[in-house]
């Protein structure tokens, strides 16, 4: 072979071995005693894809930023586009404003649903239905477009706090996210309040599910109570309350205990 020829040969095989697509290579091996194992049409079909909570725009969609300079956070609400988790939440490094999929809790299946507080009344989960706000991650109900009673902002002793006011069951329930002053903190803070006229009983959980892109190890810390997540940052999920447990690999909770008629507690 002349050394043009050679140069203007196709080298697809030599650089990707095993990943051999030209179609030319793939003639050649008529004839060669060379068996193949063929596909299952079903493997072939199978492809992944990131949720659609990584596009900026969707119809109708608002983000509320908090922060202050050590930590940022963001409340996602898609009210209109069924694409996107309707109600959500997620945390990003302060100095580097990123897109969303690079974000800390960016789930590449899940998108942000893995950051809905669950809400679990007596020893049983909420009834699976969509209607219920049925959260398949940590048990109970959680927010959705159908008990989703307000979202906005408001100052807590001049504070500026986002408020998530929804119902679960016989019971209210307020999220509060707000930062300190300084420090990489963001509070979550719940109320729960028992609409019912007897008294509940009320557990709260939440989840690390941390983006698999940025974050290596997860895990919890049964004796610290904690969940972790480490990698490329740090980060932490845990309770103030002296009664908070962990489950698996992800999961804090925290159990309010008997709530009586029309009483109002935070964890």
């Amino acid at each position: 072979m002349k050394r043009r020829e050679f140069l203007t040969s196709p080298v697809v095989g030599i650089l990707l071995p095993g990943a051999i697509t030209h179609p030319d290579l793939g003639a050649a091996d008529q004839g060669t005693g060379v068996n193949r194992p063929e596909e299952k049409p079903e493997a072939q079909r199978v492809e992944q894809k990131m949720h659609p909570d990584f596009m900026t725009y969707m119809e109708g969609i608002e983000y509320f930023y908090l922060g202050n300079g050590d930590i940022q956070g963001a409340v996602q609400y898609s009210p209109k586009d069924s694409r996107g988790t309707f109600l959500g939440f997620t945390l990003m490094d302060p100095e580097n404003f990123c897109r969303k999929w690079s974000t800390f809790l960016y789930h590449p299946e899940r998108g942000f649903a893995s950051t809905k507080l669950g809400l679990t009344i007596g020893g049983e989960s909420a009834a699976a239905d969509n209607k219920s706000g049925m959260y398949y991650g940590v048990k109970g109900y959680s927010v959705s477009p159908e008990n989703l009673i307000s979202i906005r902002w408001k100052y807590v002793e001049r504070v500026p706090v986002v408020s998530v006011v929804w119902r679960a069951g016989e019971c209210e329930i307020e999220e509060e996210y707000f930062t300190p002053n300084e420090g990489a903190l963001l509070f979550r803070r719940i109320h729960v309040k028992n609409l019912h006229n007897n008294e509940l009983q009320v557990s709260l959980g939440l989840s690390l599910y941390a983006n698999f892109g940025l974050f290596t190890t997860i895990s919890t810390d049964d004796e610290k109570k904690v969940a972790i997540a480490s990698g490329l940052a740090k980060m932490k999920l845990l309770s103030l309350e002296k009664n908070a447990t962990v489950a698996g690999r992800y999961d804090v909770r925290v159990d309010l205990g008997k709530l009586p008629p029309n009483v109002r507690k935070q964890a």
